[in-house]
């Protein structure tokens, strides 16, 4: 048998992660996080991103069969696409057959990371069929007190999926597929309005819907919901006697109540209406096409396209009304003030291509390419439709503000030239990369392995040259 750590074949710290580890470690989020732990290279907190060899998460490289899936924007703290949603998760558990965690593979087709390398290798079909379900139910009543003894408020987490495998064409082609589907509704534990405030909110409430027609929602408590969708599907084929092609399909869409600006009863307040969303969707295709050419060469081929779109909508179509409390609180309703205008869409393409051969019988060559196309598209407009400060409930009753601010575009705000679509950024970004390999073997007990990689990235759409600015220097 192979020695799992003192072979030719391994190059470099790593650890794998075997589907009978994933079966026997129990999980309450079913994410990779709570799995990539089992490498003692790695750390994570409860519900964090996972830190390879003391680097921060944002420097490893997330795959899932060699393909790329990483939050290259970075706005979530997770790593991967949806990350601004604690309740994503990349993949169904149930589609993973391992893990693997790479460290510091010596192996040129091995890169984009200081950090670590995770790839998730998914199932496939076979020729027998198979199929599982399962359901996953968690509230107050499964939970402890805490170390004060206080029980844990109300919440309601259920879980559920399943996997189903098998032939198409039996020796030819097989498929599998997985789904894993959350719903969860969370009640708001968080602190209250007594008191005057307490009085106030429910009259700025009455106040905007009877004056104005403007539901402000609630200051009192609310579920917040936090749905997530996972589905995946894969295809094997045998489509030449030398050639074995994957395709497969990744979804994940995730939505997340939130409040901002918190309820703090010295601080900001914000009822109901003042709340937003965070809608994550995840759209992921890879082929994977692995041939023998002409007896001598080796060829893997891997095709990408990914889609990732996250929008943050408001609660309220209405601008941001401020009421002065007491006490220094500020009741907040309408739409969150970094909310208004908020969506960041990513389109990702990838291509890489290795061939393998032998020159001779102690030297093994490989060439390859790994090229990543990115396509980012990121409206953040805070205040685009505006923010009204009243002092008093008086002067909200008498439509008399303090003020009224708004963010314009450079259109709107007379600018020759300006922008009408306000701080848009859309750009995009090549990273093109050559590598070569030589596993040099001189004997049976020896193999040298001496690689070199370059990776080029490149940044096609130049920014826009701000002559006032420069001259203004």
């Amino acid at each position: 048998a192979v020695d799992p750590l003192i072979n030719k074949g391994r190059t470099g710290a790593a650890s794998t992660i075997s589907d009978s580890t994933v079966r026997a470690l129990p999980t309450l989020s079913r994410n990779f996080t709570d799995f990539v732990v089992a490498s003692p290279q790695v750390i994570a907190a409860p519900g964090g991103s996972p830190s390879i060899a003391g680097s921060n998460n944002r420097f490893n490289n997330i795959q899932i069969d060699g393909a790329v899936n990483n939050d290259l924007f970075g706005l979530g703290s997770s790593g991967v696409p949806g990350g601004q949603n604690e309740n994503a998760r990349p993949i169904p558990l149930d589609a993973v057959k391992q893990f693997q965690v790479l460290v510091s593979p010596f192996d040129v087709r091995q890169g984009g990371f200081t950090g670590g390398l995770i790839n998730a290798v998914t199932k496939s079909g076979t020729n027998e069929w198979h199929a599982d379900a399962w359901v996953q139910a968690q509230n107050q009543g499964l939970v402890g007190k805490d170390s004060a003894g206080n029980a844990l408020s109300s919440f309601n987490t259920t879980r559920f999926g399943g996997s189903l495998g098998g032939p198409i064409v039996k020796d030819k082609a097989q498929f599998f597929v997985s789904a894993d589907i959350q719903h969860s509704l969370t009640p708001f534990s968080g602190q209250l309005l007594a008191g005057a405030n307490g009085t106030l909110a429910q009259q700025f409430a009455d106040t905007l819907q009877t004056l104005y027609g403007i539901g402000a929602g609630t200051a009192g408590t609310f579920n917040a919901n936090n749905p997530a969708t996972n589905l995946f599907a894969k295809v094997n084929a045998q489509v030449s006697q030398n050639s074995q092609l994957e395709l497969s399909e990744n979804y994940g869409k995730t939505t997340a109540d939130n409040i901002y600006a918190g309820r703090s009863t010295n601080g900001n307040f914000a009822l109901t209406s003042n709340m937003y969303q965070i809608t994550n969707k995840t759209n992921s295709l890879r082929l994977k096409l692995t041939s023998v050419l002409g007896q001598r060469y080796n060829n893997e081929l891997i095709a990408g396209y990914q889609s990732v779109s996250d929008n943050r909508p408001p609660n309220s179509p209405y601008a941001t009304i401020q009421l002065t409390g007491t006490g220094g609180v500020f009741l907040l309703a309408g739409a969150e003030r970094f909310s208004q205008a908020n969506t960041l869409d990513q389109k990702i393409f990838e291509l890489t291509d290795n061939l393998s051969f032998d020159l001779n019988d102690k030297n093994r060559l490989t060439v390859g390419t790994h090229n990543e196309f990115f396509g980012f598209t990121n409206v953040f407009f805070p205040q685009s439709i505006g923010q009204w400060n009243f002092g008093t409930l008086d002067s909200l009753a008498l439509g008399l503000p303090n003020s009224y601010t708004r963010a314009l575009t450079g259109a709107q705000a007379g600018i020759p030239g300006g922008r009408t679509d306000g701080p848009v950024a859309d750009f995009n970004v090549h990273q093109f990369g050559l590598y070569v390999q030589d596993q040099f073997t001189p004997s049976p007990k020896m193999t040298i392995q001496v690689g070199l990689r370059a990776d080029d990235p490149t940044f096609p759409t130049k920014p826009a040259f701000n002559q006032q600015l420069s001259d203004s220097m």
